[in-house]
């Protein structure tokens, strides 16, 4: 069963500049700029199984999620729907939703499916690179930026 595979973890900035695996929150953090990967398949079940595992943004406010996908040579629609969703909620909250690690596999599945027009911007897409981590550590540098422009809720 593929979703018995599937988990998902969060990853954590070491103030030595370093990265550590958690395990995902149950909720996310106002204004923080969370990084998460999904280990396993995204296929169908497994695509659920990870919509079940996200952290809920329901309570946060300007929640903010890098979803890193390196490693997953092909993401299947199912999984594509469930992003669409995660990134809804997120915008319903004042948040957003970045993406690092992505392989030209899936940046062209993302282009054909036109996930860029309505939910996540090309922009908020970072390529995977050869250095392991670029991409993620060059998502979390816009996702604060944007964070940081973000005004304050009154």
């Amino acid at each position: 069963n593929a979703a018995a595979d599937v988990r998902l973890i969060q990853i954590v900035a070491r103030p030595d500049g370093q990265f550590e695996e958690r395990d995902a929150p149950d909720a996310l953090p106002s204004r923080q700029v969370t990084i998460l990967q999904p280990l396993g398949s995204l296929f169908f079940s497994g695509a659920y199984k990870l919509q079940d595992d996200l952290p809920d943004p329901s309570q946060a406010e300007r929640p903010v999620v890098v979803l890193r996908l390196r490693g997953h040579k092909r993401i299947g629609s199912t999984f594509l729907k469930v992003m669409e969703t995660y990134a809804g909620k997120l915008r319903q909250r004042g948040g957003r939703l970045f993406i690092s690690g992505v392989n030209d596999t899936i940046l062209e599945q993302l282009e054909k499916t036109g996930v860029f027009e309505e939910s996540i911007p090309r922009g908020d897409i970072f390529p995977a690179t050869s250095v392991l981590g670029e991409s993620t550590r060059q998502a979390m540098e816009a996702a604060q930026r944007w964070l940081d422009a973000q005004a304050p809720n009154p």
